[in-house]
């Protein structure tokens, strides 16, 4: 099965935190977003919202914490949720580098990366920086693994069933591609490679 199983394009395309973070536990988006729905409290029509998938994870930390974040945090509200989740699930070793008022630039976020051994797991937010506002703008979450002295980064957003030829065509899909886009460089959505101006934020961890 893909990984990114989602029920519509809208959210095939807003679920990027849940599927990297389901890729690298080997599972699917539509297992973890029902997971997490039902933590929430979100409606049987909840998961077919784009903008509430794109939010899971700060709702997650929000029935957490028992208090709401002001939407001007959302991206730390993210981070914060998935590092509570990764917890639920039992994974060890969970480091944080980067925030959303200090992101790191992409060498000083590799350089943290390379710091750990082969079969270290990382979350990755990428996006462009806007200093006015504090925020990473066009954030898209990928993962990455540390694997014989390597960083390898895969987005599993564009793992999608065979079928989705629509949402290939939308999304400028190469012909003929299927499953994981991998790359050794950070990404932006959808086969676009980072900028070197770009921002991130890592979350590392064992499962």
């Amino acid at each position: 099965m893909p990984v990114n199983n989602a029920p519509n394009g809208m959210v095939a395309e807003s679920n990027c935190a849940v599927c990297a973070l389901a890729g690298l536990m080997d599972e699917d988006y539509g297992t973890i977003m029902q997971e997490l729905n039902t933590i929430v409290g979100g409606n049987v029509s909840a998961p077919f919202s784009g903008e509430f998938v794109s939010q899971i994870f700060v709702r997650y930390q929000e029935k957490r914490n028992g208090t709401r974040f002001d939407s001007a945090r959302y991206i730390q509200g993210q981070v914060e949720g998935i590092v509570s989740y990764l917890r639920s699930r039992g994974c060890q070793n969970i480091v944080v580098s980067g925030s959303q008022d200090n992101p790191l630039m992409i060498p000083a976020a590799e350089q943290f990366m390379n710091g750990y051994p082969n079969g270290a797991y990382f979350l990755v937010l990428v996006g462009k920086y806007n200093s006015d506002f504090r925020q990473i703008i066009g954030a898209h979450w990928i993962a990455a693994v540390r694997d014989n002295g390597q960083l390898t980064y895969f987005d599993y957003q564009t793992d999608v069933p065979p079928g989705a030829a629509q949402f290939k065509r939308a999304h400028n899909f190469p012909t003929g591609f299927t499953g994981v886009h991998t790359s050794n460089q950070p990404l932006r959505p959808f086969f676009k490679p980072a900028k070197a101006s770009d921002r991130m934020i890592v979350v590392a961890f064992r499962d």
